[in-house]
């Protein structure tokens, strides 16, 4: 597969982006050792740690840091880590996108390293930040194989449970990978069959994922007798919130409104909502454009519905 030089060139161009952004955004923080907030408590994962995110529902974690990382926190080694993970799981979208120009991989890099919940993990939970990673290239990996791969869905699953025992929110990445390339196959005018019997393949690889973490994690709690954590990041907490589903769905959009018109940045608040609005109008004409170029209904709706409707379905379950 790496014989080739394309393939080559692709992936260290990947590297190169991701190492590129990812000094630029946490430099200042991977050479350090002025931990913040939850770091603070968490230098070293004990006995007592490791049983907690067990009892969190994150079983690999403590897995992953016994065979790759180790227990101490080291900012220059999750660094170099977290740029590992960040550089494979570009080139694993890129792939499995199929995406070719340079400057688009050289942006999504930068999208994924310097994002605002990378800046965020890495300011305050830089413990974990190439736990992270290597959760979300699980996650991607899942999808990649579902897409890629002949009886990609089976293979997937392995990967969907290390997302999920990693951090159980992955799973939204692996729905919204597969929701995005659905929606690319329908506009490329692909067999609306095809596309709705490789959706199915999709949810028998999500459903049989999160039952074997649910058994898998079921069986660790007893072996090791971990109650479960009913804090309010525990997974006994999911649903004792007091919300209805209506009123998730409600916060799911009236939240992006005011995120919108309120947006967090040292630059002036009407110069980015400027830049908000004069976005929204580019990506308004350009979906005119395309429902009037298809003429197909389905095309049509899929090109209004799977923004609002994908992120009220990650909103609602995850």
């Amino acid at each position: 597969m790496f014989k080739n030089k394309k393939i080559q060139e692709k992936m260290i161009y990947c590297f190169v982006s991701v190492f590129f952004w990812g000094m630029l955004a946490h430099g200042y923080a991977l050479f350090q050792n002025s931990f913040s907030h939850d770091s603070l408590r968490r230098f070293f994962a004990d006995n007592v740690e490791e049983e907690f995110v067990i009892s969190l529902g994150r079983i690999f974690q403590p897995v992953y840091r016994a065979f790759i990382r180790g227990q101490i926190t080291v900012p220059w080694l999750i660094g170099v880590l977290s740029i590992f993970w960040c550089g494979l799981l570009i080139y694993v979208i890129v792939n499995f996108f199929e995406i070719e120009s340079k400057i688009t991989i050289f942006f999504m890099s930068g999208i994924m390293m310097a994002s605002y919940t990378a800046m965020a993990w890495c300011a305050t939970y830089i413990f974990l930040l190439d736990t992270i990673f290597f959760g979300v290239l699980s996650a991607a990996i899942s999808a990649y194989l579902w897409r890629k791969t002949k009886n990609g869905f089976i293979w997937g699953i392995p990967f969907v449970v290390i997302a999920l025992g990693i951090y159980q929110s992955n799973i939204s990445i692996v729905i919204t990978m597969i929701m995005l390339v659905s929606f690319v196959d329908l506009l490329k005018g692909n067999s609306h069959w095809d596309i709705i019997k490789k959706g199915g393949y999709a949810i028998i690889m999500l459903i049989s994922g999160g039952v074997i973490y649910g058994v898998t994690l079921k069986i660790i709690w007893s072996v090791m007798s971990i109650s479960p954590e009913d804090g309010y990041n525990g997974l006994t907490n999911m649903y004792s919130i007091g919300e209805s589903l209506l009123l998730r769905i409600k916060q799911t959009y009236m939240g992006v409104f005011f995120a919108l018109l309120n947006p967090v940045s040292i630059w002036p608040k009407f110069l980015l909502i400027g830049i908000i609005f004069a976005l929204g109008i580019v990506t308004f004409i350009l979906i005119i454009r395309l429902m009037k170029r298809n003429k197909n209904k389905l095309e049509k709706q899929v090109l209004i519905h799977p923004p609002p409707k994908g992120g009220g379905l990650l909103r609602t379950t995850c």
